[in-house]
């Protein structure tokens, strides 16, 4: 039926954007390391941190605009209620994706932070560890401590 045809388009044409937006990423400059939020979303146009910047009403504008182009490029725009559906299916699957990229984040800064101070208790252990071995250092026999 109409959903069907419609679901498909929508597929063929995420598959499209992906390969698009991954030969697009090949011509660019990759994004630095040190700024994996430049990267592209799965939400076709947005980054990654602007898809995780973006509140919900916001997606769903965007879902919507992007369903509705969809449907009516292909004749089937008229199916205002199928469109709504499909658009509905689209922003959640994209509140998903970026919930899941929050927790993604979250879990990694978590992880940085957590070698941050492993590292910090590694240079005191160390420099403690050096005080103490500086201390136990005796006098040879015979030679006045310097003073």
């Amino acid at each position: 039926g109409v959903m069907e045809e419609l679901q498909a388009i929508t597929a063929e044409g995420a598959a499209s954007t992906k390969a698009v937006g991954v030969a697009k990423v090949k011509e660019e400059p990759a994004a630095p390391a040190l700024m994996p939020g430049l990267a592209m979303s799965p939400v076709p146009g947005l980054t990654i941190d602007e898809l995780l910047a973006i509140g919900n009403q916001d997606l769903w504008q965007k879902a919507w605009a992007d369903t509705w182009q969809t449907a009516d490029a292909a004749g089937l725009a008229d199916d205002e209620k199928t469109v709504y559906a499909q658009a509905q299916k689209v922003w959640r699957g994209w509140m998903a994706d970026r919930d899941k990229l929050a927790k993604e984040r979250a879990d990694a800064e978590g992880r940085r932070r957590a070698e941050q101070t492993q590292r910090r208790g590694l240079r005191e252990e160390s420099a403690a560890s050096t005080a103490r071995a500086a201390a136990a250092v005796k006098p040879e026999e015979g030679v006045a401590p310097a003073v």
